[in-house]
């Protein structure tokens, strides 16, 4: 018995059918991590803890991505009014020159509601900002982050519920350095 020929598929097909295979299964797991988020609390807690570090790092991304569009600096701070002044670009520059010697994070206690969630924490620690020529400390007891409910999109198709800093309260600059 003679071997049968098999039709011979071409290569672009092979390309075609494995780059669609791998588009569904990165939607896939997207899909299923979207669907699989800690309950909010813990997604705030964890939103807190990965600014913390990323401020102790010098990284302004690892802050910038859990802050709002409608992002708004506490009271007291000078905003601008350029287009490279916005609120989130000033904190950008900000973790960017910070040097933290110190930074910690304590007595975190959050109320969610709705779309809505307050997290109370003591903020307290050490850094330094050039050019200023000294350390300072601070310790804020009672500073409150306003966090709200947005939708982001993953890969543009997903829907991702995210919780976004949208503003900070009880940030007292007098109190730096005392």
């Amino acid at each position: 018995m003679k071997n049968a020929a098999r039709p011979k598929l071409p290569v672009w097909l092979i390309a075609l059918v494995l780059a669609a295979l791998a588009l569904f299964m990165l939607l896939l797991v997207n899909f299923v991590a979207v669907r699989t988020k800690p309950d909010d609390e813990a997604q705030i807690r964890a939103a807190i803890e990965e600014m913390r570090v990323a401020s102790l790092e010098n990284k302004p991304g690892g802050v910038q991505k859990y802050l709002s569009e409608s992002f708004e600096l506490p009271e007291g701070v000078a905003s601008g009014d350029g287009m490279f002044d916005s609120p989130k670009a000033k904190v950008a520059t900000f973790v960017r020159k910070a040097n933290f010697s110190e930074l910690a994070i304590s007595d975190v206690k959050i109320e969610v509601t709705g779309d809505a969630a307050i997290a109370t924490v003591r903020a307290s620690g050490s850094l330094s900002y050039p050019p200023l020529p000294t350390d300072f400390s601070f310790d804020f007891p009672e500073m409150q982050i306003e966090f709200k409910r947005e939708m982001r999109n993953r890969l543009l198709l997903i829907s991702d519920p995210t919780w976004s800093v949208v503003r900070v309260f009880g940030v007292r600059l007098q109190d730096i350095g005392q």
